[in-house]
């Protein structure tokens, strides 16, 4: 029984949700984020202001956490950032933002909380992957790179934590096309308008997400429009792929 959820990105569609569902069900949620939202309606049981970029600092900033709430018994390693360009229009210290904001401080989050988790049962970590880390489109290259090695990452270490019976329970969320900031990064050049009809609400998204962790449901497609597009990637990559084509000449193409 989940009592206190840790959540990073605690002010983003997703994020934001996510927490008014567990604090709907009398779950007490811990948030991170960069910044603390001014105007946030959130029921925040204890709220820590962190920049996830900045490697040096995570060790102190977790360990402040876990000091005030060792009774946290999940954490979902929820933030994300992206940037709609071409590959080569993308700087380098763009790119390892991404990497070590999606990646790279979740695997240090995951590495942190397992070695706090590893003798208690009843205790999860969920880390949010993406469609983009199934499929690959145009555009986003270091995001789809970043959430390819979130799915690689998650789906081994769950392996590997059955195989010595070490009980904690490893969560992948996948979701495709959630109506947040990070689908509107193309807004300036503008993902279609087709786009809207595989887009779901962040607070459906939520809803599905808490859900299936309090059932333990272990991988996560919270909407359909994700659901399709891994189904596509499985059964038509290459109508998949004609379709990426178009959508990249249509956004990149100057």
């Amino acid at each position: 029984m989940t009592n206190k959820v840790l959540i990073s990105g605690i002010f983003g569609g997703i994020g934001r949700e996510m927490c008014k569902n567990f604090t709907q069900r009398g779950i007490k949620v811990v948030g991170i984020d960069l910044h603390k939202a001014l105007d946030h309606d959130l029921d925040l049981h204890d709220f820590f202001k962190i920049d996830l970029s900045k490697k040096e600092a995570l060790n102190e900033r977790f360990e402040e956490i876990y000091s005030k709430h060792s009774d946290i018994d999940l954490v979902i390693n929820n933030a994300g950032v992206a940037h709609l360009q071409p590959f080569l229009d993308e700087t380098e210290e763009e790119f390892n933002q991404v990497m070590d904001i999606n990646f790279n401080s979740l695997v240090y989050s995951t590495r942190f909380w397992v070695k706090r988790f590893h003798d208690h049962i009843n205790c999860g970590i969920a880390n949010m992957a993406s469609m983009a880390g199934h499929v690959s489109p145009s555009g986003i290259c270091s995001y789809s790179a970043s959430k390819h090695a979130v799915v690689g990452f998650t789906e081994s270490l769950r392996l590997e934590l059955k195989a010595l019976d070490i009980p904690i329970k490893i969560y992948l969320i996948t979701p495709g096309f959630i109506n947040t900031n990070i689908m509107k990064i193309g807004e300036v050049g503008g993902p279609p308008e087709s786009f809207s009809k595989l887009t779901s609400t962040p607070e459906k998204a939520g809803i599905a997400i808490v859900q299936s962790i309090l059932k333990g449901q272990e991988t996560i497609i919270p909407d359909s429009g994700g659901k399709i597009l891994k189904q596509m990637n499985r059964w038509a990559p290459d109508i998949l792929n004609m379709g990426n084509s178009f959508i990249a000449k249509r956004i990149l193409k100057k």
